[in-house]
């Protein structure tokens, strides 16, 4: 501060004191004077003269004014020593103020919103957090309405977070989209709609995806034709064609949703699909995804730790959609594989779906089993990824038989074997996806094996095994026996007389 506003601000009670609505025009004809001259200091002096007069107007330039400097301050601290809360939460916010806290305290105390909400990310017990927040947040300020109703929703406190979570969806996009999402799953899809509908007014390109999906899944399930994804595969599928008579995909994949959000999650995935080059030799093809919202999944199906769907509903679908193999898209529950099924949950990523997709095609898992599954799996001669021997009989340095055409790069232990007595080894020395699915590489030589495997059916278990065991399952000997057929006849197989 330099001696001539110390001197101007000393002066300026006696100013004050002279004909009031003459010192205020003179001031105000000043402080228009120091704008022109872009004066900052003199235009902080006689805003200052006029907010000691009570002039809101010019306490809110003065505000406008002050930066992080000493100067400012010094004149937020004149302002506030006029009872200007603004002025006591910007030097609230200030860390270099020793009183900052004191100042946002003031402030907040004073209905200040954003001092309230600022305050609250400051104090050091949940109830004073909770108090001010829900201060700020009845105030009306945005930012404590959407922490107030996360911090509910992080505690399960959904009927506590619905009010702060309806008015911030109001004015937030994402806000909006969240509601949106929480009613839908709560079974109000209409009142959902609407929350959908707001977020896209706000600018959410979630919420038209959304609004999309749900005009698409109103539509009635027509036929489709498959879908290569990339026009590689046709060159193969012919390939496969002329050496067997069989259609143009080995495999054709039905994609099943269960809700919005695995609706979603099929489309991007069918999407990924049908553009990655690592699979464009493969004969495999896919079906648009389509929205069951009647079938039932459980994360733990029939008291197994894994997903599973009731899928009489899919096996009725047949009628109208022509598939070989399933991929079932539900809420919850552990991806797995189950014949020609593939159950996915909203937390797998597409790595995991082209990991369960090998298995398709027989591939096993390269990571540990566990002892139940290495049981079932360790006790093979092989599969066609995997070699798997005895290391009590196997003869020491004997070559291990792989199939014909396959040429091993190098024998490499694999651990799928580790809880059983035997050992599995692979044909790659690298990792691979079916150890890491989401190390992302699939070596060539995988790609070989597993284009073999599709180009023998006798190879392939598609979904109708699992259509008859779910008819057999209820008694309906006559739907299981045909679904049993089907599955022979696909395969190659003698259809039983």
């Amino acid at each position: 501060m330099n001696r001539v506003v110390l001197l101007f601000i000393a002066l300026s009670p006696l100013l004050l004191g002279v004909n009031g609505s003459t010192c205020q025009r003179f001031i105000q004809e000043r402080l228009t004077d120091a704008l022109k001259a872009q004066s900052i200091e003199q235009y902080r002096q006689y805003a200052y003269l006029l907010a000691k007069q009570g002039n809101v107007d010019a306490s809110e330039k003065l505000l406008a004014t002050v930066s992080r400097d000493d100067t400012s301050i010094y004149w937020l601290s004149l302002l506030a020593q006029m009872g200007n809360v603004d002025a006591h939460f910007r030097l609230g916010m200030l860390n270099e103020s020793s009183l900052h806290l004191d100042n946002l305290k003031i402030a907040a105390e004073s209905g200040h919103a954003e001092a309230q909400y600022e305050l609250a990310l400051l104090v050091d017990t949940r109830a004073s957090r909770l108090y001010w927040l829900q201060k700020s947040a009845d105030s009306g300020y945005l930012a404590a309405e959407i922490a107030l109703y996360q911090w509910y929703l992080l505690h399960e406190d959904t009927e506590s977070a619905e009010p702060y979570l309806k008015r911030a969806a109001q004015r937030d996009a994402e806000s909006a989209l969240l509601h949106g999402r929480l009613l839908w799953r709560a079974g109000s899809e209409h009142i959902a709609t609407s929350a959908f509908t707001r977020a896209r007014e706000l600018g959410s390109d979630d919420a038209r995806v959304f609004l999309a999906l749900i005009k698409e899944g109103q539509r009635p399930i027509l036929p489709a034709k498959p879908e290569r994804h990339s026009r590689l595969v046709e060159q193969a599928s012919l390939a496969l064609s002329a050496q067997s008579n069989l259609p143009a995909c080995a495999i054709t994949t039905q994609f099943v949703a269960t809700s919005l959000e695995s609706f979603r999650q099929a489309k991007n995935v069918y999407q990924r699909f049908n553009e990655d080059e690592r699979l464009s030799l493969l004969p495999m093809c896919a079906l648009p995804p389509v929205w069951l919202k009647t079938l039932k999944c459980d994360d733990n199906w029939q008291n197994q730790p894994r997903l599973g769907c009731d899928i009489g509903d899919i096996a009725a679908l047949s009628n109208v959609r022509d598939f070989s193999h399933v991929v079932v898209f539900a809420e919850h529950g552990k991806a797995n594989v189950h014949n020609g099924i593939m159950y996915l949950d909203l937390a797998d990523t597409y790595s995991v779906f082209v990991h369960e997709l090998a298995h398709f095609a027989g591939f096993v898992d390269e990571y540990p089993l566990s002892s139940m599954m290495a049981d079932m799996h360790c006790n093979r001669d092989s599969a066609p990824n995997l070699q798997i021997i005895d290391p009590e009989t196997f003869p020491e340095g004997a070559p291990l038989n792989w199939p014909v055409g396959v040429q091993p790069e190098q024998y490499t232990k694999a651990r799928t074997c580790n809880n059983h007595t035997y050992q599995a080894y692979k044909p790659v020395k690298s990792m691979t996806f079916m150890e890491y699915h989401d190390h992302g590489v699939i070596p060539p030589l995988y790609l070989q094996i597993w284009h073999k495997q599709l180009m023998n059916r006798s190879n392939l278990t598609p979904a109708f095994v699992n259509f008859s065991q779910y008819f057999s399952e209820r008694g309906n000997a006559a739907q299981a026996q045909l679904w049993r057929e089907r599955a022979l006849a696909y395969q190659g197989q003698p259809v039983e007389q």
